[in-house]
């Protein structure tokens, strides 16, 4: 999907093989990736990306991480940026109806089940990235 090529996302997980594959897939389609194995690490990442001035363009969210959640950390990083700044999508082993609302009122602004479905994510990051867009062109 060339619509996603260059565009820079964190992708936070705690599972290697979770993360071996979306990273592949997000290669293939151009997309600059970051990792990070927890919270924390992905907390960092975000303010390193800013101090260098290549803020990320969406962050892929685990939400079972350990030490610290993704809602945790999706609630953090929502103090400082807001869902057009900084989409945040979540990613959970559970489809439950409780993980979308938990999801979403933790800030996240989209939600996608594990395995990750390639069409969806593309189709996931394409609003998130459009909406971001949209926001910047409207920011004098």
């Amino acid at each position: 999907c060339t619509a996603l090529a260059g565009a820079r996302i964190l992708m936070a997980e705690d599972n290697s093989v979770n993360m071996m594959i979306a990273v592949a897939m997000l290669e293939q389609w151009g997309v600059v990736v970051s990792q990070a194995a927890d919270g924390e690490q992905a907390l960092e990442a975000v303010a390193q990306a800013e101090r260098a001035g290549q803020p990320f363009d969406a962050v892929l969210m685990d939400v079972q991480m350990p030490a610290m959640s993704g809602y945790e950390v999706t609630r953090l990083l929502r103090q400082r940026h807001d869902a057009q700044a900084l989409p945040i999508i979540a990613l959970t082993a559970a489809a439950l109806t409780s993980e979308r609302e938990l999801a979403l009122a933790a800030g996240m602004n989209a939600f996608l089940t594990k395995p990750i479905d390639a069409q969806r994510l593309q189709e996931a990051l394409l609003a998130a990235l459009g909406a971001r867009r949209a926001s910047r062109a409207a920011t004098p």
